[in-house]
């Protein structure tokens, strides 16, 4: 018997039919269907008959027009004898599609079977597949689960209607003035509204208050206080919220309250049945009336005005409205507040069907047309909340995500949707905002216009610096009309500001444009503060509810918790839940009406589990940072066509421990969890080393079935493979390429000294009589491990199916990867310090400290010593902090080195050794590196984290590695190329090379204690040398001096305090030797070596002058304390 499960069909109903084997698939279930696995030349009858006795199970698809087919009947006929003759639980399962009842199954079956019903809406499949899942043995029949519909709850609308706006000016005040009239829009359909009399409505709000307002939501974030100037003038503004929101309460209410329409409108509205929702809109006209007596002059000016003062009565902060108890938002029935203009051209109906359709746009330029930086956003930051409640809808929503991120390419998508009559239910942009002050219309007009940012078209090429084109309202608007899209989301800056006229903002023109529903941002608005937004809108609008509600939840969700990230001093926080805005024609939609159920919500988890096939779980503390190398990938693997953009691998190069296998991981994830890939697979070279050993691991991962199938045919695994990528776009990782490739060449390092001339070079006494210990675990040479022949088969094969389908590659190295995979190379450098820090948050977690951190102060200081000791290296950071916090130490550069040792005994021999002791790691480098190379390399572990390779080639020729000169300094650029290439090191500029921060401590244990100390004493001698040059430079090239001293200082300051002990032991004043006789002594286990406590104030008093405008306080105050 086979683990199969064969369908039988008629062709009409070939594409329900390929649905259901598709999510079966994807649930590992292997399906077997004919017009799949016959090939021309099979014989028809024997082979079904075969396939159908060695299914597991039996599904048979009845439709209206299954009647018709001879071989559905044989099918059925075949499979119940099978049924009858096996008698081990084989089961034939009919699946009926709409227009077959259960009664009609007497005329296929003899008596009525148990059936399922699978209807042809979007979605139906997975509905079902709870309950298929059960008829096939997979899982416990359990009480039926409908979908979950959601009935929009009524609205009671009060409307407030401005016309006929102008200006009004008096006692040097400047204020927006319209005739209002109040409006009570009752829930039921049939019922009349109630309208109140006119009375004039004058903003009781101004430029001051809006200057104070702007200033708080766009100036205040940028230089946080808490206390002084500027934290007195943030409370000011905090404090009068509540006063605005009265006043604006008071004047667009109380006047329409001295009558009685407008008592009975305010009443009924505010006394409106629990059951119903209550909505404020404001509706802006600002057509004014023609006023004959004036000439065209006068009527410009008169329309202009009007418009001007539209545009500042719907910028007025709505969202502020209080009635001296609360603000209207607020409590068990908040009321929502939404803008409105009139309509003034017909539009069509709004269409919401399923499944629900979104297409964002996250542009990403990094520099103006003026090659200024543009601010960079984390380009997940606020699309990694609507993706994941989009997930939770399964087949009932579809995700887009505009590539590339140009305004031709949104143009050309909005046209294809429409063409293929799936249109966008909501669009979603990301990105930057403006309002651009100066005309831009180009027309001769003088009012500005918002815009938005995208990425210019003629860059989709470059990986980075993309420039930027601003794209103004009209253009959005011209490409937008007709579209009717429901939603479209301005997560942008200034959205919805405006100024000469009320349509010139993003949001204005959109909906005059005809879309129904714009959320925008009144001002800048905080990253923190998007993100939070778009979690808790995007969570209640796909859970059924109408937009203005799903924005009212999403303001509630910012007022309750005002944190908005970390300041400068502390937490910041911020009264901002009114910057998100609505905009909104008369009807407010609800654009899913229902929703899966608890159990198809767990299918579907399960099936995104399984869509990411063997990939490592994200890390405890989750994935930090890596956005931009994040971007860059998925610009290469992402890019649409075969221009000089378009990849189809992506290789993932840096030092061990950096965070590539995450990296590939986090791509891998978020890349699948985002539509552009169906699923993923994962294979480590380091266990999967040979082509088939891969192969084979692949098919495990996309292939139901595989090895049952593949072990009767290996010949066709491959084709199995082949076919699982074509059928489905694919990524696959492969980690740790290092592990096949070849070991950096001897023939590189002829320079450089032999064993030979070492020991010569070094007395009897600081001879190793042992070999030390890194290389006794690594053998004395890696030559013989490499094989040619396995390296080629595994490119060919990653050649081949590199070629198949929408399958993408990732690879994960240390080392540059050979042809035909040499290019698109991405490099993994150190985390930056702000990510390096975030991620020590993190792996402490909420609300813990650091060891002997008395508070939040104390905390961020020691995390910044522990991320500047281990220079931002991820593995490090995560190892260590660990242990740190577990066993109480302080972040000394000794505790760092000690818990280092610790992690190797403890995990040294283990399997994932490279994951869990950061020798282990450096190990796996080291062992790529011929043995004369490999021998020249344990003095280095003198050096803190790096140095320039100037001071390297002095210490190693001072004692006698190395020969002097200018051969020294060849060998030395030898071996730093060479633990560049194996990922040990990197070189950054100034010719300073930085090594892994597990190098120097792994290295130590292989030096004795004479040869660490002439090690040392050149170190020290190279230190102080250094210290008098970069002094000379300050001078002369400032621009070289400030950047080496602040890489050197960790050598400079241990060097400064190595001398200072040095000087205390001798305790005598003695002159320092010169340079040749201190290279002499080097050599000889006999010479000590001398520190003057002189050379040490001297050196002292030099590294002081150094970092005086450097922004080292602590640096520079340890300097001082040495020289006093």
């Amino acid at each position: 018997m086979g683990n199969h499960i064969f369908i039988s069909h008629a062709t009409a109903d070939d594409v329900v039919v390929g649905e259901l084997r598709q999510a079966l698939e994807a649930r590992g279930v292997a399906v077997w269907a004919d017009s799949r696995e016959l090939a021309p030349g099979d014989k028809l009858a024997p082979e079904i008959q075969k396939a159908i006795e060695e299914a597991r199970h039996f599904l048979v698809v009845l439709g209206p027009r299954t009647q018709n087919s001879r071989w559905v009947r044989k099918e059925i006929q075949h499979a119940l004898k099978v049924q009858k003759r096996r008698g081990d639980g084989y089961r034939v399962i009919p699946l009926l599609l709409p227009g077959v009842e259960p009664s009609a199954l007497e005329l296929w079956f003899g008596e009525e079977p148990v059936a399922l019903k699978v209807s042809l809406k979007p979605g139906s499949v997975e509905q079902a597949l709870p309950d298929l899942r059960a008829a096939l043995g997979l899982a416990l029949p359990d009480d039926p689960q409908p979908a979950q519909t959601k009935d929009a709850t009524p609205v009671a609308d009060l409307i407030l209607e401005l016309a006929e706006p102008a200006i009004f000016e008096s006692g040097g005040k400047r204020r927006a003035t319209a005739k209002a009239v109040l409006i009570y829009d009752p829930p039921e359909a049939n019922a009349e509204p109630i309208r109140s009399r006119p009375f004039c409505f004058e903003a009781p709000l101004g430029t001051i208050e809006a200057g104070e307002l702007a200033w708080y939501l766009e100036g205040y974030p940028r230089w946080p206080a808490t206390e002084g100037v500027f934290a007195d003038r943030a409370k000011a503004v905090v404090d009068a919220l509540p006063k605005w929101g009265t006043q604006l309460y008071d004047a667009a209410i109380a006047p329409a309250l001295a009558h009685d329409a407008g008592r009975n409108a305010f009443s009924a509205w505010n006394n409106s049945p629990a059951k119903t929702e209550r909505r404020f809109s404001v509706l802006v006209d600002e057509n004014s009336l023609a006023d004959p007596s004036l000439d065209d002059q006068g009527k410009a000016a008169k329309e202009s005005e009007a418009k001007e003062a539209a545009a500042l009565l719907l910028s007025l902060p709505w969202e502020l409205a209080h009635d001296e108890r609360d603000y209207l938002f607020q409590g068990a029935r908040g009321v929502r507040v939404r803008r409105r203009l009139p309509n003034q051209i017909t539009k069509d109906p709004l269409t919401t069907t399923a499944p629900l359709r979104v297409l964002l746009v996250s542009p990403r330029p990094e520099q103006d047309d003026k090659d200024a930086r543009v601010s960079y956003i984390d380009h997940r930051i606020s699309a990694r909340p609507l993706v994941e409640s989009l997930a939770a809808l399964g087949d009932l929503a579809r995700l887009t995500i505009l590539n590339p991120p140009t305004f031709p390419a949104l143009q050309t998508e909005l046209e294809r949707a429409r063409t293929a009559g799936q249109p966008y239910h909501v669009v979603h942009f990301d990105g930057h905002g403006v309002f651009d002050r100066p005309k831009r219309d180009g027309l001769g007009g003088h009012h500005g216009l918002g815009a938005l940012v995208f990425e210019h078209p003629d860059d989709t090429a470059r990986l980075e610096r993309r420039r930027c084109e601003l794209v103004d309202a009209q253009r959005l608007a011209g490409i937008i009309r007709d579209h009717r899209v429901p939603l479209f989301f301005l997560e942008a800056c200034q959205t919805a500001q405006a100024e000469q006229d009320p349509t010139s903002s993003v949001a204005g023109r959109l909906l005059q444009g005809g879309v129904a529903c714009v959320a925008a941002m009144s001002h800048s608005v905080l990253v923190e503060t998007a993100r939070r937004i778009i979690s808790v809108f995007y969570q209640k609008l796909l859970g059924g509810e109408r937009v203005g509600q799903a924005m009212l939840a999403g303001q509630k969700e910012l007022k309750a918790d005002p944190r908005r990230g970390k300041a400068f001093h502390g937490e910041l926080k911020m009264e901002d839940w009114f910057v998100p805005v609505l905009f909104q024609e008369e009807t407010d939609p609800q654009l899913i009406r229902e929703t899966p159920s608890a159990r198809v919500r767990e299918e579907i988890k399960k099936a995104r589990q399984l869509a990411l096939g063997r990939l490592p779980a994200p890390p405890p503390h989750s994935f930090v940072g890596r956005s931009r190398e994040l971007l860059k990938a998925e610009r290469l693997v992402c890019h649409n066509g075969d221009g000089d953009g378009a990849a189809r691998h992506v290789v993932l190069r840096g030092e061990g421990g950096e965070g590539k296998t995450a990296l590939g991981c986090e791509l891998a994830r978020w890349l699948v969890a985002s539509q552009r890939f169906d699923r993923a697979a994962f294979v480590s070279l380091e266990q999967s080393g040979d082509a088939r050993t891969v192969l084979w691991a692949i098919g495990e991962q996309l292939v139901p079935d595989f090895l049952s199938r593949a072990g009767q045919e290996p010949a066709k695994a491959e084709q199995f493979v082949e076919r699982a990528l074509r059928d489905r776009p694919t990524l696959i990782v492969l980690d740790n390429c290092e592990s096949v490739l070849p070991p950096v060449r001897s023939e590189a390092c002829s320079g450089v000294s032999s064993e030979r001339r070492i020991h010569e070079a070094q007395p009897e006494s600081q001879r190793r009589s042992d070999e030390a210990p890194l290389q006794r675990e690594i053998g004395a040479t890696t030559e013989g491990a490499f094989d040619p022949k396995l390296l080629s088969d595994l490119l060919a094969l990653c050649q081949r199916l590199e070629g198949v389908g929408g399958m993408r590659l990732v690879f994960t190295t240390r080392t540059p990867l050979p042809a035909p995979f040499d290019a698109h190379h991405l490099t993994i450098d150190r985390l930056d310090k702000a990510e390096a820090i975030k991620l020590v948050g993190r792996v402490l977690g909420e609300d813990e400290r650091m060891p002997r951190a008395a508070n939040d102060v104390e905390n961020e200081e020691q995390i910044e010593a522990l991320v500047e000791a281990v220079n931002c290296h991820a593995r490090s950071l995560v190892l260590v902090a660990r242990e740190l916090i577990e066993q109480r130490l302080p972040p000394t550069t000794e505790a760092i080195r000690q818990i280092m040792r610790m992690l190797h005994e403890k995990h040294g021999d283990k399997l994932n050794a490279r994951e869990l002791s950061l020798f282990a790691s450096v190990e796996l480098s080291l062992r790529r590196l011929p043995k004369e190379l490999r021998q020249l390399l344990p003095p280095l572990a003198v050096f803190q984290g790096g140095s320039h390779l100037a001071n390297i080639a002095f210490m190693l020729s001072a004692i006698g590695y190395l020969p002097p000169g200018e051969k020294a300094q060849q060998a030395a650029v030898v071996v730093a190329q060479a633990l560049v290439q194996v990922g040990l090191a990197e070189l950054l500029p100034y010719g300073y090379l930085q090594m892994d921060p597990a190098l120097g401590p792994a290295l130590e244990r292989e030096l004795s204690t004479p040869q660490r100390q002439a090690a040392e004493a050149a170190w020290t001698d190279a230190m102080f040398q250094l210290t008098g040059f970069l002094s000379q430079q300050r001078s002369q090239d400032a621009h070289l001096a400030a950047p080496l001293t602040l890489l050197e200082l960790p050598n400079l300051l241990a060097a400064l305090e190595h001398g200072f002990r040095a000087a205390q032991r001798v305790g005598r004043v003695a002159p320092r030797a010169p340079p040749e006789a201190t290279s002499e002594r080097r050599a000889r286990s006999d010479a000590p070596y001398h520190v003057s406590w002189d050379s040490v104030v001297g050196m002292a008093t030099s590294l002081e002058s150094l970092l005086q405008h450097l922004g080292r306080p602590k640096a520079l105050a340890r300097a001082a304390a040495l020289r006093e």
